[in-house]
């Protein structure tokens, strides 16, 4: 649920945009690394679900700390 609030809360259409940029860019950085590749070109086809992942991965860095 915090996840999905956070992702929420956060939203925006140029911060959408930039992860879709970002995640463009590492596709291009990845290309020799196959596995990290797939998984960038994976995500690359759905940004709901990176955006969601990068939700999640602020979440898990604030209980971390």
């Amino acid at each position: 649920m915090a996840v999905k609030r956070l992702a929420v809360e956060l939203y925006t259409e140029e911060r959408r945009a930039q992860l879709g940029s970002a995640v463009d860019d590492l596709a291009l950085r990845a290309r020799d690394l196959p596995r990290v590749r797939d998984a960038v070109l994976f995500l690359a086809k759905d940004v709901d679900l990176a955006w969601r992942l990068f939700a999640l991965a602020l979440v898990a860095e604030a209980l971390d700390d």
